[in-house]
């Protein structure tokens, strides 16, 4: 008896364990992602296609992401930055409409030739005499049926003398070609940059502004880029915002 009732508890456990293997192997127990529809219908799940896999815990890590200061958080990897959902609630509010209409016929007016911006645009730090690395993205706008191309430098919107002798700045890389975000979006959408500031022994207590501003593409690149795609490359270098594109709040203590 007692034999029959192990043997019986065994062919139980093992097909407790083919369902979950069976179940884990098609998807059942994943999260997904959400599905966002509005009056025109719904985004098709080939607008993200060439996106990494939705992560399991991204609304986890994207909320705990927000209760830090952003720009010293390095994100585990392209599985979280790269999805659209990541950048707020913008993709949601301002982007969804773009990809809802795609079973409509095609029109100019759900395409947007360029636009892009950045996360986070405004940091804050508190620096002594030591180096300092924090992480933004750059990504392409909703809609965006064109390849842009951007370079950054560095600017010092006040007390330029001063700050260029307290710091050293780095941004890398400094030159990008953003994908389209339109009718899909493109695996390099957005790309993270790393920006280090090295403080030097001299430099006096205060406060200073570090910004990064779109400055002129290279020539090299510039050439290759249009060989390669053509009309359906922009260069953003001379589109202005009216301030930098990244600016960050230094406090030397």
């Amino acid at each position: 008896m007692e034999i029959r009732l192990t043997i019986l508890i065994g062919i139980i456990v093992l097909l407790l364990i083919g369902l979950i293997f069976y179940f884990d192997v098609f998807g059942l127990f994943k999260i997904r992602r959400p599905k966002y529809c509005d009056e025109n219908g719904c985004v098709p799940e080939e607008v993200f296609r060439k996106l990494p896999e939705y992560p399991q815990d991204f609304q986890e890590v994207k909320q705990h992401a927000m209760n830090l200061e952003s720009a010293k958080k390095d994100y585990p990897d392209e599985y979280y930055y790269k999805q659209p959902e990541f950048y707020g609630s913008g993709f949601v509010e301002q982007g969804m409409g773009y990809y809802t209409k795609l079973s409509k016929p095609r029109n100019f007016t759900y395409m947007n030739v360029m636009g892009y911006g950045v996360y986070p645009s405004d940091i804050k730090i508190e620096v002594k005499e030591e180096e300092y690395d924090l992480t933004s993205y750059l990504r392409a706008g909703w809609g965006i049926v064109k390849y842009q191309g951007l370079s950054l430098e560095v600017v010092y919107p006040e007390k330029e003398d001063i700050a260029e002798k307290c710091f050293n700045v780095t941004i890398t890389p400094s030159t990008f070609l953003l994908g389209r975000t339109y009718l899909s979006f493109d695996p390099d959408w957005v790309q993270k940059m790393r920006i280090k500031i090295k403080v030097n022994e001299d430099c006096p207590k205060g406060s200073y502004i570090i910004g990064a501003t779109p400055t002129r593409v290279p020539e090299e690149f510039e050439s290759e880029w249009i060989k390669i795609y053509g009309n359906g490359y922009m260069s953003l270098s001379m589109i202005g915002l009216g301030r930098p594109l990244i600016q960050i709040y230094v406090t030397k203590i």
